[in-house]
């Protein structure tokens, strides 16, 4: 599944790192979601995603157009970020609804960088 995967969302640094010891021809399709979606916040605040959305016609070509500024800009970012999202397993249910919250936030700042 990861070999034939365009993209791979991990919810954290440790499971991104797991996909990479299984299959690491894929460290140019893995993120955690909260880094892409922190990349992506940087790539719209920078402007760097206008042009490349030229053209787009739906939010998969404009996901696909961004992967590569994303990768980039994590190279470029040096410093370690908290992206993980904590697993809320036998922890209750209001660690379950911060998950949840957190989850949903991040989705909304990957929708609002590709619109």
């Amino acid at each position: 599944m990861v070999r034939e995967s365009d993209l791979i969302l991990t919810a954290t640094a440790a499971h991104r790192a797991e996909v990479l010891e299984v299959e690491p021809t894929a460290l140019h399709r893995v993120l955690s979601l909260g880094e892409l979606a922190r990349l992506a916040e940087t790539a719209m605040r920078d402007g760097k995603l206008v042009d490349l959305f030229v053209g787009a016609t739906n939010d998969a070509e404009r996901l696909a157009a961004l992967i590569p500024v994303a990768l980039k800009l994590r190279h470029a970012q040096p410093g370690t970020h908290d992206d993980d999202i904590p697993d809320p397993y036998r922890r209750g249910q209001e660690v379950y609804a911060a998950c949840y919250a957190q989850i949903r936030g991040l989705v909304d700042q990957l929708i609002a960088a590709l619109q």
